[in-house]
């Protein structure tokens, strides 16, 4: 604490300009500088360093255009160790003193800020190089070192240049301030109270393609602090062999955006895809389609019609529906195929907010399922209704079960899918009748004796279609979690179609 202490103090005092120095000088400083008057063409560079990266190649570089070297402490001594002759000012000040920053600010081209420089013998400082005190790991751009000594060799007087170092200075400097006042915050009243301003120092990662609006552009921002703590995931992790590349397919990828996080009472959303020959398409979601609470009588409504060329593959693979309380919600979608298209679809909802109380509490849940081939031939026909007013509440018929679902594959580019999938249920599902019970392991038979324990999640299979080619599996859990897992795991079997799995 006393060390970060000290720092802070030092840092408060020493706040100055788009320079930032954070420097503690010599008090006898007008005695060790060299004056306008001693020294009226001679120029001058202060440096005080934290950070002492390329500080040699900086020093030296400098010294070779010309310039004295003023500087103290450890960074004297780094450039006196590198053969760079300094003007070493000896001791500690708790401010900075007017030789140091009248010769900084002064400008050249104002004669009565010259004059009063010569009149109290004031030398000036033509480069200041400082950074700051490491209260945390950022250090600006020693990398700008050999673009400043280009620029001084070639004696331009570039505004641009000097204005994005001036940037700089202020875009360090802030997020320096923002994190010591985020600590002083933590210390004074503590974690758990929120401090009535805040700023939060983003650093970009990334500049991206605004998928919805071509035309305008967008960026990725994080926070660097984060991953500081180990805190940060996927926003600070690192990539470490390659680049970031879209996937080496020509899948499309579509992610249907609900309004607002959901739907509302009366809305009507009505979406069609047309797949052509030979295409792959992938229709999802970001995150479950939430039906909110009803208002009156009005039902949510959407609807999807999708039309599948010649060797295409549509893979719809939505997050579930959760509807709210009270919420009436109705769901059709047609997909018309011809004999050699391919389809996976997945159409799940869960009980809604049980966290809350509500589990199957809403009023009123219809999903339609239409598979049609050539002529509007109809090949396989889903319809899930979940109505409040029957005689049992939707929860009793339900009972522990807090997930239904559904998943559909057809189509002669799934077959292997299709076998593995039918396989890996029919295992699972003789391994759920072996299951462990308390400390022991009870066969069917045993069950039968002790009455039937209903297993948390089940799972089967079944055909449709000439001569099979379709495959249906019906899904009831206990939580949405193990159906996420067997969605992850059996589809992973996309991944050469889509070249990457649909759940990664």
């Amino acid at each position: 604490m006393a060390r970060k202490s000290s720092v802070l103090q030092r840092a408060a005092i020493a706040v100055f300009s788009v320079i930032a120095i954070y420097a503690i000088l010599n008090a006898s400083v007008s005695r060790s500088l060299p004056s306008s008057s001693d020294l009226p063409r001679k120029k001058q560079a202060l440096i005080s360093l934290s950070d002492k990266k390329d500080l040699a190649t900086l020093g030296n570089g400098l010294q070779e255009l010309g310039y004295t070297i003023v500087s103290t402490g450890g960074t004297a001594s780094t450039l006196e160790n590198a053969g760079v002759s300094v003007t070493k000012l000896d001791g500690r000040v708790k401010t900075l003193h007017p030789n140091i920053h009248g010769g900084i600010l002064a400008r050249r081209d104002v004669e009565h800020h010259m004059e009063a420089l010569n009149e109290h013998g004031i030398g000036t400082f033509d480069v200041v190089v400082v950074n700051l005190y490491p209260f945390y790991n950022k250090v600006t751009a020693p990398e700008d070192y050999q673009a400043v000594l280009e620029y001084l060799k070639g004696g331009q007087n570039d505004q641009q240049f000097r204005r994005k170092l001036a940037w700089k200075a202020f875009q360090h400097v802030a997020a320096y301030d923002s994190a010591v006042s985020d600590w002083l915050w933590k210390q004074t009243e503590g974690k758990e109270k929120f401090p009535p301003s805040f700023t939060v120092p983003l650093s970009l990662k990334s500049s991206l393609r605004y998928g919805e609006n071509p035309h305008q552009k967008a960026a990725f921002y994080v926070d660097k602090s984060l991953a500081e703590v180990n805190a940060g995931g996927i926003a600070t992790a690192i990539q470490h062999h390659g680049k970031v590349a879209p996937v080496g397919t020509d899948v499309v990828w579509i992610y249907s955006i609900t309004y607002g996080g959901g739907i509302v009472s009366g809305d009507s959303i009505s979406c069609e895809f047309t797949i052509g020959d030979g295409c792959t398409a992938v229709l999802t979601t970001q995150s479950s389609t939430k039906v909110y609470k009803a208002i009156g009588s009005k039902c949510s409504e959407q609807t999807l019609e999708a039309r599948i060329g010649s060797e295409s593959l549509l893979v719809v693979i939505p997050d579930p529906v959760t509807c709210f309380s009270t919420a009436r919600y109705y769901q059709k979608q047609n997909f018309r195929l011809v004999s050699d298209s391919n389809l996976v679809l997945v159409d799940w909802i869960t009980s809604g907010r049980h966290a809350n109380g509500e589990k199957w509490d809403f009023e009123f849940y219809k999903s339609i399922n239409n598979v049609y081939l050539e002529d509007d031939k109809p090949l396989f026909l889903d319809t899930v209704l979940l109505e409040k007013r029957n005689i049992q509440s939707i929860a009793e018929r339900m009972q522990d079960y807090h997930a239904i679902a559904m998943v559909i594959l057809f189509g002669p580019k799934l077959r292997e899918l299709q076998k593995q999938v039918q396989e890996n249920v029919k295992n699972m599902m003789a391994e759920q009748l072996q299951i462990s019970y308390g400390s022991r392991r009870h066969n069917p038979d045993s069950r039968a004796r002790n009455g039937f324990m209903k297993p948390e999640f089940i799972a089967s299979c079944s055909t449709f279609g000439p001569e099979g080619k379709g495959v249906v599996i019906r899904i009831a859990s206990d939580s949405t979690e193990p159906v996420y897992n067997f969605l992850r795991q059996q589809l992973g079997g996309l991944e050469p179609l889509l070249g990457q799995s649909p759940y990664a």
